[in-house]
């Protein structure tokens, strides 16, 4: 997808543009590419963070089983455990919007 948004920017796009509400300044054809690219990756990012924090394939969902699973534990424990899991989850999220908006 890259190399064809590279390639639509490039050739779609005058070399330089600019808006009418927004006089004066001036964009280029890769300002477009750069922003969308930032959202690919950033897309593709959050995408692997939520897989490995919801598959029970990976660590955290088969820790949030063993506890569940525990004799000594009870529900709240499970619901606390879980809870901190959902937050932790949203960690890497947060940063990555951040940083592509």
């Amino acid at each position: 997808m890259i190399p064809v948004l590279y390639w639509l920017s490039v050739s779609m796009l005058p070399a330089k543009f600019g808006f009418r509400f927004n006089a004066g300044n001036e964009y280029t054809a890769l300002g477009p590419f750069w922003a969308a690219l930032a959202g690919c990756v950033s897309g593709m990012i959050i995408g692997l963070i939520t897989e490995y924090y919801t598959s029970y394939s990976y660590t955290p969902v088969t820790e949030l089983i063993d506890n569940c699973l525990d004799k000594g534990g009870n529900a709240a424990t499970n619901i606390v455990y879980g809870l901190a899991l959902g937050y932790l989850s949203c960690i890497v999220p947060v940063f990555c919007l951040a940083i592509t908006i």
